[in-house]
């Protein structure tokens, strides 16, 4: 097989990784202080996004797929233009390093967690802090976005997760049950149901209306880095720190299927697409992908075990 040690695409950890929606396209961010857009058809880097003074942490892409942010430990959270490859505005305010962000559905607006304890909810327009959420007890080390863009789920140290209502900054819930620190969240399509994983190797199944504990997995054999749920909010892949990622289906609580990687998993993310030709005899077909980054610098993609035939995982190359 392929000698994947030499194809990295960023010089240091991929730490952060994000779907375009509705392209073969991908953002990651790396402890080499970049982000950058990758076209998967071809799986070359097309952009280089630079200007985070200290490594990046945690990206997004705008519901246009045109913008993005990105957080970084050097405070910061920076809107970037994607076709042009350039910075539009710098959102300063956090005290400690920027460790997750998520835009809001209306592609005006994002919110980000720091070490600081708090959450920044962002106009992206003029770059204020429109609200800071305090209540977390450590640092916060993940946020997503409902799909009401009015409120949003984030997770922290402090081992608990929390809902927030952004208009009046209150919080709703507070989700307790891991017995570390949450290091990861994600959210089902309609917003009802959450995923977290933590430092105590689970990974859990929340209902967001009551605050119920729905599920537990616990095959991990390490902290889980990273989780990502599918459209349809019935089957989950999570990434650790052991090398490894994981595919479950959420209805049985199974693991449907393990990839072995050859370094830590920092980040997973699933993009949907298609495939083939609209105009052709088979059409267009959908086409999802797993992609994950590791601490070697290396993007792994594989189809998605959920649907298509296994292949084996490929990492990409810039060129």
């Amino acid at each position: 097989g392929q000698d994947l040690s030499t194809l990295p695409g960023h010089s240091a950890s991929v730490t952060a990784c994000a779907a375009v929606p509705g392209q073969q396209a991908l953002l990651t961010g790396s402890a080499d202080r970049t982000v950058k857009l990758w076209d998967l058809a071809s799986g070359l880097a097309i952009k280089t996004l630079r200007g985070h003074l200290d490594q990046v942490t945690c990206v997004a892409v705008l519901p246009d797929g045109r913008h993005a942010v990105s957080g970084s430990w050097d405070k910061t959270v920076r809107l970037w233009d994607l076709q042009a490859g350039t910075e539009l505005r710098v959102l300063s305010g956090h005290q400690w390093f920027v460790s997750c962000v998520t835009a809001l559905p209306d592609g005006r607006h994002a919110v980000s967690g720091s070490w600081d304890k708090s959450l920044r909810l962002w106009d992206l327009g003029t770059g204020q802090t429109l609200q800071t959420l305090l209540g977390h007890a450590a640092q916060v080390t993940c946020v997503a976005a409902l799909p009401d863009g009015r409120r949003v789920l984030s997770g922290s140290r402090d081992g608990t997760l929390r809902l927030w209502d952004l208009p009046s900054g209150r919080e709703l819930l507070v989700l307790r049950g891991h017995i570390d620190g949450v290091t990861a969240c994600a959210l089902s399509p309609s917003g009802t149901r959450a995923l977290s994983g933590s430092r105590d190797r689970t990974v859990k199944l929340w209902d967001l209306a009551t605050g119920a504990e729905l599920l537990t997995l616990t095959e991990h054999g390490g902290q889980v880095a990273a989780c990502a749920l599918s459209d349809d909010g019935r089957h989950a892949v999570t990434a650790s720190d052991s090398d490894t990622l994981k595919i479950w289906d959420l209805q049985s609580g199974r693991c449907l299927d393990t990839v072995y990687g050859e370094a830590p998993f920092d980040c997973v993310a699933l993009v949907v697409g298609t495939a083939g030709d609209p105009a052709a005899d088979g059409g267009a077909v959908p086409d999802q992908r797993i992609c994950a980054g590791d601490r070697l610098g290396h993007l792994w993609c594989l189809a998605s075990r959920t649907g298509a035939e296994d292949e084996a995982p490929w990492p990409l190359d810039e060129p």
